[in-house]
């Protein structure tokens, strides 16, 4: 009885051929032109006319209206849809009984994954002289690696008048690159909001459309997007095409989420950033990046943001604005102001009141005024606020904000 050692792939009875299944491109003309003046004349003009692939009455610029066939194999990226064409054909002049058809994929990270299952996705089959068993693979890739599709065929075929089982395998290997290259910016404010800036670069070979670009954020947080204009139109303007090495940023804010708890880690996960992409020819591809996270950053116990503030105020007349103060520690505090002396304007209050206990993650709102003594751009400084159980300034700032100071014009008698 034959075996299966006993068989080289020349012996078997069978072949197995892959085909990888793409897109064709646009045939672009060759395009030589000059001047009418110049010494080829007319020449180059009538030659680029006289091209098939060349547009009707356009011929410098545009696309071509014919296709091309791939001249090699083309590139495959992450997120894209892996297809080939699988072809068991039988060459022998004899019935071959019981052909099935195994497909694996196989990388280093990942392992096996079985794309088809004998007698699942393939029953068996008996495949006369010349006929041929056809299957379709379509996978989407989701590593950045080498992957091995290894192909395997069993059959039983009449070997020196018996009936053996046979087996042909075979594997073919292609690379997955990354389509594009992403970097990320955080901004933490104060007040908690994160800005996420993405910078996308096309790092294909040929230009691609970023169909969708979106942030899905975690449930701590409320992600507001900010690529857009007021009206709702994109800022990348109407035509949505990325060129190759050409790059787009994105920018999210990222606010807490009031109806979640608030937790106190110092980094929080913000969610994910999900692309939905295409190439030059419609091909489809998805990529997700891994969980972004807030910076670690060392935030002050209490914080102090400007709530209200006029823009324009006049010399010598008194103005009122409003600060919030936060405890974001996890005590009390004894707060006390204190108001320091400044040079172009002047307090109105008492420095060195108490107002109360802060408790831990609570706010207060404070009124203050000011009067200001000199025109111009002025700085509001000099707020200093102790904590009266640790005896310690909690916040010290000399450049609040700003407002301008202008004279009021006498009104006409």
């Amino acid at each position: 009885m034959a075996t299966i050692t006993d068989f080289k792939k020349s012996d078997h009875l069978l072949t197995l051929k892959v085909l990888k299944l793409t897109q064709p491109q646009l045939a672009p003309p060759f395009i030589v032109t000059c001047d009418s003046k110049d010494l080829p004349g007319k020449l180059f003009n009538t030659h680029v006319k006289e091209n098939i692939t060349t547009v009707m009455d356009n011929e410098t610029v545009g696309p071509s209206q014919f296709m091309l066939l791939p001249q090699s194999i083309r590139n495959i990226y992450l997120g894209e849809t892996f297809s080939c064409y699988i072809c068991v054909n039988n060459k022998s002049q004899q019935v071959v009984q019981s052909v099935t058809l195994k497909v694996e994929l196989q990388t280093t990270r990942l392992g096996k994954m079985t794309l088809c299952v004998p007698g699942k996705d393939i029953q068996p089959k008996t495949l006369e002289p010349k006929d041929t068993l056809d299957f379709v693979v379509q996978h989407e890739v989701k590593d950045i690696d080498t992957h091995s599709l290894i192909c395997e065929v069993n059959y039983v075929a009449i070997i020196n008048g018996v009936s053996t089982p046979l087996t042909l395998q075979d594997y073919f290997v292609f690379n997955v690159l990354k389509p594009l290259d992403l970097k990320t910016k955080f901004y933490t404010a104060e007040s908690d909001e994160v800005y996420i800036e993405a910078q996308v670069q096309n790092i294909t070979s040929g230009p691609v459309s970023l169909e969708n670009v979106s942030l899905e954020a975690s449930p701590e947080f409320k992600v507001t997007v900010l690529n857009s204009t007021d009206d709702g139109e994109s800022v990348f303007g109407r035509i949505n095409s990325l060129p190759q090495n050409a790059s787009r940023q994105y920018l999210y804010s990222l606010a807490p989420n009031p109806v979640q708890p608030k937790t106190n880690t110092a980094s929080t996960s913000l969610g994910n950033l999900n692309f939905v992409w295409r190439s030059e020819m419609g091909e489809k591809g998805r990529l997700r990046t891994s969980e972004l996270h807030k910076p670690v950053t060392d935030l002050p116990d209490l914080r102090l943001s400007v709530q209200e503030l006029p823009n324009l105020v006049y010399i010598d007349e008194p103005f009122q604005f409003k600060i919030k103060l936060t405890n974001a520690s996890l005590k009390p505090m004894e707060l006390s102001l204190y108001l320091e002396n400044l040079s172009d304007m002047s307090w109105i209050g008492v420095s060195g009141r108490k107002f109360g206990t802060l408790e831990s993650k609570s706010e207060i709102i404070l009124p203050l005024s000011l009067v200001p003594l000199g025109t111009g751009l002025q700085t509001i400084s000099g707020i200093r606020i102790k904590d009266s159980l640790t005896k310690k300034n909690v916040f010290e700032n000399d450049n609040l904000a700003q407002v301008y100071v202008l004279q009021r014009q006498p009104t006409a008698a």
